[in-house]
């Protein structure tokens, strides 16, 4: 009897030796583990300052996770995360459809950065996922499956819901000429159904739809927030166009009336029509371009776009413009038209 109860101590001594082990190693592992992997989705460093994990409960505790900037940026850090809870169904673990109940993600701050009026760092960011989790996706096996190495089939992931509060933003752009950053409270950002009724949604497709939710809610706030700043940069390009045309096209002598292509989307079209509630808080302009020189559409890696699907009202796009000064029988005013391609802007 003094044997086996002996055996019975060690044994529970080793489970209980183990489980210690496994905290103390645990939590290295999964910072080198989110370092690796989250490093190579996005094309900047990913690091972690900690975690807790309740296993029975099927509940996870995230802090300090930040998302570098990529190179060349004023901030060290895009993204710094203040608190992720997670909740997973347990039992699911055992199916073919892992089920996250509830991911709450708390104090996010955000840096937006735009060095010029062409890219910025939340976009450079997205344009890494986009390609990094498309080539991973793409990867062909270096050996030819067998009957004994063939793997199981990445599990479907649903994510019931998905909440985002207490954000602030901090934008830089070059509209701002005393270079100070411009501090935002960002709306909360709820998302529910990720994966629902579709299969082979895997876990990193998951994430990154939330990760590019929340940054095309930083993204929004920002342009929204800048278009006071904007206001400024509106008029001189008008007034720019204005006394370009002042001398060549309206000899000298201002109309007293000059119709332009931009209008407040607060307000009203030409026509006396009110616009969308899509152009709320923007500005809306017109723009052409030569009927023997088409604007070319290229996708974020500068290909052509050909399908005319791919191109539709609503569309979130990078294009450069000029604004001029015309003069015709009857009419004068400043009209504007593309001097470049237009880039098709990845959002989701």
């Amino acid at each position: 009897m003094k044997f086996v109860k002996y055996t019975l101590l060690s044994l529970l001594a080793l489970v209980v030796i183990a489980i210690i082990a496994a905290w103390v190693y645990l939590e290295p592992l999964v910072k080198g583990v989110v370092h690796k992997f989250g490093t190579q989705v996005v094309g900047t460093e990913v690091t972690l300052d900690g975690f807790k994990l309740h296993p029975i409960d099927g509940e996870l505790e995230i802090t300090g996770l930040k998302v570098a900037n990529p190179q060349g940026y004023k901030e060290p850090n895009l993204l710094s995360l203040g608190g992720v809870f997670v909740k997973v169904n347990v039992k699911s673990l055992y199916t073919d459809n892992i089920v996250v109940e509830n991911i709450r993600v708390t104090a996010p701050e955000i840096t937006y950065e735009m060095p010029n009026y062409t890219t910025s760092n939340i976009q450079q960011i997205q344009e890494n996922v986009a390609r990094n989790t498309a080539s991973n996706k793409n990867k062909k096996p270096v050996k030819e499956e067998t009957a004994e190495t063939k793997t199981a089939p990445a599990k479907n992931v649903v994510i019931r819901n998905v909440l985002v509060e207490d954000g602030k933003l901090s934008a830089l752009t070059p509209l701002q000429k005393n270079g100070e950053a411009l501090v935002l409270d960002l709306p909360a950002v709820e998302i529910t159904g990720i994966g629902d009724g579709r299969k082979n949604m895997t876990i990193d497709e998951s994430l990154t739809i939330v990760f590019n939710r929340i940054l095309f809610n930083a993204t929004s706030v920002a342009t929204k927030a800048l278009g006071n700043v904007s206001d400024a940069a509106k008029k001189l390009a008008d007034e720019a166009a204005k006394q370009a045309g002042l001398m060549k096209k309206f000899g000298g002598q201002m109309p007293p009336q000059l119709p332009t292509p931009v209008y407040d989307g607060d307000g009203c079209k030409a026509s006396g029509d009110k616009f969308g509630p899509e152009c709320a808080g923007c500005w809306v302009f017109s723009a052409s371009s030569a009927a023997d020189r088409p604007v070319e559409i290229v996708d974020r890696n500068m290909n052509k776009i050909l399908d005319p699907t791919e191109v539709y009202s609503g569309m979130y796009a990078n294009i450069n413009v000029n604004f001029f000064a015309y003069a015709a029988p009857g009419r004068k005013g400043i009209g504007c038209f593309f001097i470049a391609h237009l880039k098709k802007h990845l959002l989701l």
